[in-house]
């Protein structure tokens, strides 16, 4: 087994087409939405707070795209008994939250997306269209 592999990476000219899909399909929509995109390790890449979308949603959306890193699962894949368990365990920095998306190149998880503010099945749509827009 080699000491060194290749790994992929998001770039910033990822994350802005990212953001801008997401800012477009949120309009679409008429959902101001806040947007946050992490990497493979959970640091924030990309974030944005659409004007009109409210500010105690940043937080959450930024712990959905952390957990969907982490896990490399979409987020709200918890049974309720064992998302206390999740978020008490990991000192709340992940959350069970939908909205949250595994950023995937090449069978590779790469980072994570979060969308915030919306109803649980637009925040997902906003997500899908931001992971679209990338060449991969």
């Amino acid at each position: 087994m080699p000491d060194i592999v290749a790994t992929h990476r998001l770039t910033d000219e990822g994350a802005r087409k990212m953001l801008d899909a997401a800012t477009q399909k949120a309009r679409e929509i008429g959902k101001p939405v806040v947007i946050a995109i992490v990497d493979a390790g959970g640091a924030l890449v990309a974030f944005l707070r659409m004007e009109g979308s409210r500010f105690l949603t940043s937080r959450p959306t930024i712990k959905k795209a952390v957990t969907a890193a982490s896990h490399r699962l979409p987020t709200g894949f918890l049974k309720p008994e064992a998302e206390l368990r999740m978020v008490l365990g990991m000192d709340n920095r992940l959350t069970n939250l939908p909205g949250g998306l595994p950023i995937v190149v090449g069978g590779e998880v790469i980072g994570g997306i979060g969308i915030g503010g919306a109803p649980p099945d637009e925040d997902i749509v906003i997500a899908e269209a931001a992971l679209a827009a990338l060449d991969r």
